[in-house]
Formats: structure tokens, C-alpha cells, sequence
């Protein structure tokens, strides 16, 4: 299931990326 911790990952700096824009 390695797919799902590379998704896990991207979703993550996704977020972060989205949060930072966001502020």
C-alpha cells in the first residue's frame, strides 16, 4: 500500500501549500 502513503504525502503538501497561499 504504497500508493496510499504517496497520496497521504501529496494531500499533505497540497494542503500546507494551499494554507500558506491562503495566509
Amino acid at each position: 500500500m504504497d500508493d496510499l502513503d504517496s497520496l497521504f504525502s501529496v494531500a499533505e503538501a497540497e494542503v500546507e501549500r494551499l494554507r500558506r497561499h491562503t495566509k
